[in-house]
């Protein structure tokens, strides 16, 4: 689930597999409100950048690698109505 952001995650699994030092897993808590407004407690643990540390992609090299292996598959998806 991204707020706003690009949405990295195979960028996030690399980085958590190679413990970077500019990210940590933070822990939040609050009250969820689900779609029928039934009120949970939830703690969740996100892996967050630290944000005194510059570690912002760099997402051309990014692309370069994602298309220049053989793991990764380009495709066209088209709306489905």
């Amino acid at each position: 689930m991204t707020f706003g952001g690009q949405g990295h995650t195979l960028t996030h699994y690399a980085e958590e597999q190679f413990n970077v030092f500019y990210r940590y897993h933070k822990i939040f808590s609050g009250i969820l409100i689900d779609e029928n407004n039934i009120s949970y407690n939830k703690t969740i643990s996100y892996y967050v950048r630290k944000l005194d540390i510059s570690s912002e992609p760099n997402l051309i090299n990014i692309i370069n690698i994602v298309n220049n292996t053989k793991n990764f598959k380009k495709t066209i998806l088209q709306e489905i109505i």
